[in-house]
Order: C-alpha cells, then sequence, then structure tokens
C-alpha cells in the first residue's frame, strides 16, 4: 500500500498537466471578448514531474507569480504593456542522495529574484525589455522550498544542498524580439531572438516556431501576453511547436560566480543549448491557460538531457 501511495504522489504532476490540458480543451469555444481589460494577474510553474515522469534533476522546480498593466498610450504611440514579477528556480544535480562531489553532475542552486519589465509592439512583433534582481544561495530558499516539497511528497530526500553554488547579489538584464512572419489564418511562422547578459546568466538564444489553430496577431495574443488593452478580441485555441539553440557564455548556477567568490562545487556548462518546446494555449475573456513542454540536451559536460512541464494562468481585470 505504501508503495503505492507513493507512485500515485510521484506521478501527482503529471496528472495535473494531464488535467489542465484536457480543461483548455473542453472549453476551447468561439466567441469574444466585449469588454477591455487593462490589468493581469499571472502564475507560471514548471516542474519536471508534470511529465508523468519519476525524473527530479537539473531544473527540478520553478514559481513565477506576476502582475501586468497596460500603459496608458501618449499620443499616436502604440501599446506598451509593463510588469512585475517575483520568482524562484532550483537547480540539483541527476543524483539528489549522493554528497560526493564526484558524483554529481550540476550543482546544486536557487535563485530568488524580483523582475521588472516592458513589452512594446511594432507592427507584427514584440519588444521585450527585462530587468532581474536576485540572491542565490541559502538566501534563495531553494533548499528550503525543496525539502518542503519532498517531505510533503515523499520523495527522496535531497543530502547535497551543503554543496551548493554560494549565495551572491545578481543582477541581470534582458532582451527579447519576437516577429510574426507568415500569418495564414490558421497557421503562423515567428522567430524569437534572446539575448541575457549580467552576473548570473550572459547567452544569446534564436530560435524559430509555428502556431496552428485559432489565434491573433502578436500585439494581441496570450503567446506574447498582450490581450490587454483590446476590445472585440477572439477567443484564441492553438498549438505551437518551436526550436532553438543558445549559446552560452556564462552560467553562475553551474559555473559558480564570475567574481572571487568560490563554490565548493561547480562544472562546466555546455557551449550550446538546443531546445524544443511543444505547447497549447486557451485565451479568453479574462482567463488564460497554457501548458507547455521543453526538451534540451545536457547543460553540462557530465549531465544528460533533460525535460520539465510548465503550467501557467492568467487572469485580466478592469
Amino acid at each position: 500500500m505504501n508503495c503505492w501511495i507513493t507512485t500515485f504522489r510521484k506521478a501527482h504532476g503529471g496528472t495535473l498537466f494531464i488535467v489542465f490540458v484536457s480543461l483548455a480543451w473542453s472549453f476551447q469555444l468561439y466567441g469574444q471578448s466585449e469588454r477591455t481589460f487593462n490589468y493581469e494577474f499571472f502564475i507560471n510553474t514548471d516542474n519536471d514531474s508534470y511529465l508523468l515522469s519519476n525524473e527530479d534533476d537539473y531544473y527540478t522546480n520553478g514559481l513565477e507569480i506576476g502582475f501586468q498593466f497596460l500603459l496608458k498610450p501618449i499620443k499616436n504611440q502604440k501599446k506598451k504593456i509593463a510588469g512585475m514579477a517575483l520568482g524562484q528556480k532550483i537547480y540539483t544535480p541527476a543524483s539528489i542522495k549522493d554528497t560526493t562531489i564526484d558524483f554529481l553532475d550540476r550543482p546544486y542552486a536557487g535563485w530568488l529574484y524580483l523582475q521588472s519589465y516592458l513589452s512594446l509592439f511594432p507592427k507584427d512583433a514584440q519588444l521585450r525589455f527585462a530587468f532581474d534582481l536576485g540572491v542565490t544561495g541559502e538566501l534563495s530558499g531553494g533548499e528550503a522550498v525543496q525539502t518542503l516539497l519532498h517531505e510533503v511528497f515523499n520523495f527522496d530526500e535531497p543530502k547535497g544542498w551543503k554543496n551548493q553554488i554560494t549565495g551572491e547579489l545578481t543582477a541581470n538584464a534582458s532582451f527579447q524580439y519576437q516577429k510574426e512572419w507568415i500569418n495564414l489564418g490558421k497557421w503562423g511562422m515567428y522567430t524569437t531572438t534572446d539575448i541575457q547578459a549580467g552576473t548570473l546568466f550572459t547567452n544569446a538564444k534564436q530560435g524559430v516556431g509555428f502556431r496552428l489553430g485559432r489565434f491573433t496577431p502578436m500585439h494581441a495574443t496570450a503567446f506574447s501576453k498582450s490581450r490587454l488593452g483590446e476590445k472585440n478580441l477572439s477567443s484564441e485555441f492553438f498549438f505551437f511547436l518551436g526550436t532553438s539553440a543558445k549559446y552560452v557564455l556564462h552560467d553562475t548556477t553551474i559555473e559558480g560566480s564570475l567574481f572571487s567568490i568560490e563554490s565548493v562545487h561547480t562544472e562546466v556548462a555546455t557551449d550550446w543549448i538546443f531546445e524544443q518546446q511543444l505547447g497549447i494555449f486557451y485565451a479568453k475573456d479574462r482567463w488564460t491557460l497554457n501548458a507547455i513542454v521543453f526538451f534540451m540536451n545536457n547543460e553540462t559536460e557530465e549531465a544528460v538531457s533533460h525535460a520539465y512541464g510548465r503550467l501557467s494562468l492568467g487572469y485580466r481585470f478592469f
């Protein structure tokens, strides 16, 4: 009986993922919103257990809670959306039972951050500028959160947090440009360019993807969190498939601090990360639901490939 309960608990995330997608499918009704909303609350959760697997490694858990609002346009300016988010990300090696560094293929790391951002919407595109202030190490709460979750769901106890990346304050800036090149009504093609620079992550990523289904333009879609300020906006229900290549210059959660702060355990980060994304979006009136699966190659020389799921909820008001 105990074995059955443990197995059920380990599959809870995958079951939640399936239920989430099923709800989006069942509620995908045609229609349009007659109201205009200027504010939005959102929550994003990431976890590898959402994929009905017993894996608990690498980027193992993430939570982001945020709020965004429509900025009042000046004269004939395009739409602008500003927002803030509080988040936490947790990273572990493949084996959380081992405490010997020689057996660990990735450092333990936690990151707690506060982000502010601004999104602009030129024709068929989105420009997003963001700035993060955060902290790594014990103050990030990574050890405390993972230990609590594993106690609640009867997972294995993580035993290597004493070797986590040393704590320090972090500051990071990021830029994203998404451009929709083709929109044929039921399917479209877009590209995404991302650049990050700072004391935590420094990298550049280029991606391309396709949307299939019922979706609205880039300046008014759940895909870019841009449905605010739009009246008589049609509902959305679409799938998307994307792929990207990222060149990594530095990753503090793997390689440790850029400065003289030493960590007990660090690894060599892989130069190139290739990632695939497969997801589903539903948006109507006040609500947005989406589920995404991410697949990527090894992030360190000793690690293996990894996959995790993301569930997101958005609620618009006023």
